[in-house]
């Protein structure tokens, strides 16, 4: 059995190695599962609340990059972060603990203003889907490359937004046959405009852009361009927004369901409801596995879960500058 960074099991090592193949065949024979061995990797796991009681509302694995021998000596001392010292924390792990102990909010108003004061008229929201195979479809698509299938876009020609809903919306979805690449990238190239605020969450629109700008040379400047004029979200929250419900991270599907409650039940009544939904359903689209109707049923569905998403943007933006408000 291996890793990428060596075996996962060898034939050497003695019954309390774990990494041997005999321990392996020992705790694979027993009726009983082994003790667990706590990890910062643990949190994924769908046994995670049996090794940490469900009465530890805050384990440890909620403060952000609790990693290697920090994790071992945080864990040693307690899994409870209410009941971790300080000084074995990081700084950035004793504002989240902060924030947990005493159950409010840290909002960093003037840093979050100066974010949000930075965004220029016109506003543009964007977001990518993607997908990828095994089988290629695409000249030149290496297997299990991520190519973009499809993007979102919502504009507002005013920094202020009353109604998210009444904001223009314009999308793109790529073809159940040929290389539609291009075409996604002039539609988009058009639809972005050549000045205003290009508003993201998370580095895989720039990091998605970057690709395109290799794939079509002709169009690197028009692209870095682009790029120059995105504003992510993330990481404006993460240095300045911090809440106990964010169990110390900052995904979107972490900070939306806390800033816009409200967007929790839209999600759940898509069919199409999260990016690998999302893609798998590409897939099919790209493997001739649905029928004509069938596919518009579902192309209808990709196009309505994306552009869900650059709404939730629009309603998380609104819900930062509130924090960034209040008193």
């Amino acid at each position: 059995l291996f890793k990428p960074d060596g075996p996962i099991a060898t034939l050497q090592g003695g019954i309390t190695d774990r990494t041997s193949l005999p321990y392996v065949a020992q705790v694979t024979s027993e009726a009983c599962a082994p003790a667990g061995v706590l990890t910062p990797s643990c949190k994924q796991c769908p046994l995670f609340r049996d090794c940490v009681p469900p009465s530890i509302q805050y384990p440890i694995w909620h403060l952000p990059r609790l990693t290697g021998k920090r994790f071992d000596q945080v864990a040693a001392h307690s899994l409870d972060i209410l009941q971790v010292e300080n000084d074995l924390l990081t700084v950035p792990q004793q504002k989240h603990r902060r924030c947990v102990v005493e159950g409010v909010p840290v909002i960093r108003r003037k840093g979050l203003r100066k974010g949000l004061n930075a965004l220029q008229a016109p506003l543009y929201f964007l977001d990518f889907e993607s997908f990828s195979s095994w089988r290629p479809t695409l000249p030149d698509q290496p297997p299990l490359e991520q190519v973009v299938s499809q993007y979102s876009l919502h504009e507002s020609a005013a920094l202020d937004i009353d109604d998210p809903d009444s904001l223009q919306h314009k999308s793109f979805l790529g073809t159940s046959r040929g290389d539609f690449r291009r075409e996604l990238l002039d539609a988009m190239l058009t639809d972005l405009g050549d000045k205003g605020s290009i508003v993201v969450y998370s580095p895989y629109e720039k990091t998605q852009l970057s690709k395109m700008a290799s794939l079509f040379p002709d169009r690197q400047d028009e692209l870095e361009a682009l790029i120059a004029r995105l504003v992510d979200l993330e990481p404006l929250i993460r240095q300045n927004v911090q809440h106990p419900d964010f169990q110390g991270r900052t995904s979107l599907k972490v900070t939306l369901p806390v800033l816009v409650p409200s967007y929790v039940g839209r999600y759940k009544a898509l069919n199409i409801n999260n990016g690998a939904l999302a893609a798998a359903a590409f897939q099919r689209i790209r493997g001739g596995e649905l029928s004509e109707e069938e596919e518009a049923t579902v192309r209808a569905e990709l196009l309505e879960y994306c552009k869900l998403d650059t709404l939730a943007m629009v309603e998380l933006l609104l819900a930062l500058r509130r924090l960034a408000d209040e008193n």
